[in-house]
């Protein structure tokens, strides 16, 4: 049976139009892996290009907050750590470190804050190893809440002394001329590990100086040793970046609420 033009037309048309669609399903898969891909190479990426090598977990580690303690719920295993709105700059940081190490790391973005919390319970048992912990007596959605103290001996190479100090310092640190410091609250642990990482790692002019405020102000003063100096000075875009967003940030809000 021979078949006519039109139908030969037709049915070009339909593989023409199907081959088409197919193709824009395929330029649209193959733009959402370019971004995932883009997306992922930009965190791996993010200031790396000229950056110190640095231990992840230790670098993290010295980055979470310990104002009265590390507080650890049993209903939330996978919580590392959750930083402020201001402080994006330090949280792709610490993901380009771990991201190729930890498969469940996501970082979770609340709505109604714009703060960023930090998951991954594989990394968050590692770092919760770190602590020795103690009940608080405080019951929360019916689970008991445990408070955390960072264990004095944990980082045992210059690598992640290093590392810990230079995520301590991103986070609360401040320095004028060479004088750096390191300013807590209420810390049950970081502190004192500050301070012993600080004269084994040969720091000079170590002053610790404690305010006995509401919460308690510890800060500890100290000049680097040559090699912390070379980590500070090439790490000081993340502290510098946090203040920048910071007083931006309050800046808009008070003008909006003048």
């Amino acid at each position: 049976m021979e078949i006519s033009k039109d139908v030969k037309i037709e049915s070009f048309r339909n593989i023409l139009v199907e081959s088409q669609q197919g193709n824009k399903n395929k330029i649209k898969f193959m733009m959402k892996i370019f971004f995932c891909l883009f997306g992922l190479i930009a965190i791996v990426s993010f200031s790396q290009k000229d950056d110190l090598f640095l231990d992840g977990e230790s670098f993290l580690l010295g980055t979470v907050s310990d104002y009265m303690g590390r507080k650890v719920f049993t209903n939330e295993n996978d919580k590392i750590e959750q930083y402020g709105f201001y402080e994006k700059s330090l949280v792709d940081k610490i993901c380009s470190l771990l991201v190729g190490k930890y498969d469940d790391l996501l970082i979770k973005k609340i709505e109604t804050t714009g703060d960023r919390k930090i998951c991954s319970k594989k990394l968050a048992e590692k770092i919760n190893a770190s602590y020795t912990y103690y009940k608080s007596g405080i019951i929360q959605n019916n689970e008991p809440v445990f408070y955390g103290q960072l264990q004095t001996n944990i980082l045992t190479t210059e690598l992640q002394k290093i590392s810990f100090i230079v995520g301590a310092y991103s986070r609360f640190g401040s320095h004028e001329n060479e004088r750096y410091c390191i300013r807590l609250y209420n810390s049950m642990g970081h502190f004192s590990v500050c301070k012993k990482i600080l004269k084994e790692l040969k720091c000079e002019k170590i002053e610790v100086k404690i305010i006995e405020n509401i919460p308690v102000n510890q800060l500890v003063y100290f000049e680097p040793s040559k090699k912390l100096m070379e980590y500070l000075v090439n790490y000081a875009y993340l502290r510098n970046q946090i203040e920048e967003d910071e007083k931006k940030t309050f800046k808009e809000l008070s003008e909006k609420y003048r």
